[in-house]
């Protein structure tokens, strides 16, 4: 079944008008240089529009190809190509995965790369999350009482902050500012 949602959704991805008349590349990984990555692709071989397909573990990553991005490179979100790729990017349209639930870095601002559902990893008050893009949205449950900052990277309800306790949950989602915004949380815990 899984198989088959990630079809329909790469066939959506390449045949709407936008992508129909571009190249479309796959990859097994992000980056790394080498033979079958992302960045491996020679950018004077790539086009405006271009779409690539990376699947790394249980993940699929829809790219899209931007010619003149020059974005500063921060991978899962922007992958540039390691030649001859001038200002070209990589730009991250969407991430599909399993049901997997990743445990964060014990980390004031772990990465939110691996995919959308999380676990805490630790009781380190958190300020931001790395690797995020527009759009992403992403769940996190508590396993420890931790504190989530509000007002400069993560903007909470209520503009406080909040102090999470074993098995609270929290849904944000990053704007196209960068920035982190509540969507819903529920109160579990103790």
């Amino acid at each position: 079944m899984k198989k088959l949602i990630i079809t329909i959704l790469a066939v959506l991805f390449l045949t709407t008008p936008v992508f129909a008349a571009t190249g479309m590349k796959g990859a097994t990984c992000l980056t790394g240089g080498t033979a079958g990555c992302l960045d491996y692709y020679n950018g004077s071989t790539l086009n405006d529009g271009d779409v690539a397909i990376v699947s790394v573990d249980g993940l699929i990553y829809f790219y899209r190809l931007d010619e003149d991005s020059a974005a500063t490179e921060s991978s899962p979100a922007i992958i540039g190509p390691d030649s001859g790729g001038g200002d070209k990017r990589w730009i991250l349209q969407e991430v599909v995965g399993t049901a997997t639930i990743t445990t964060l870095a014990n980390d004031a601002t772990p990465s939110i790369a691996a995919g959308t559902k999380f676990v805490t990893g630790g009781t380190t008050t958190i300020t931001d999350f790395d690797d995020g893009y527009t759009g992403k949205i992403i769940y996190i449950i508590a396993a420890h009482s931790l504190t989530i900052t509000d007002g400069t990277n993560i903007f909470l309800s209520g503009s406080a902050n909040w102090a999470m306790t074993a098995s609270d949950t929290l849904t944000l989602i990053q704007k196209a500012d960068t920035f982190w915004y509540e969507l819903s949380r529920g109160d579990n815990g103790a």
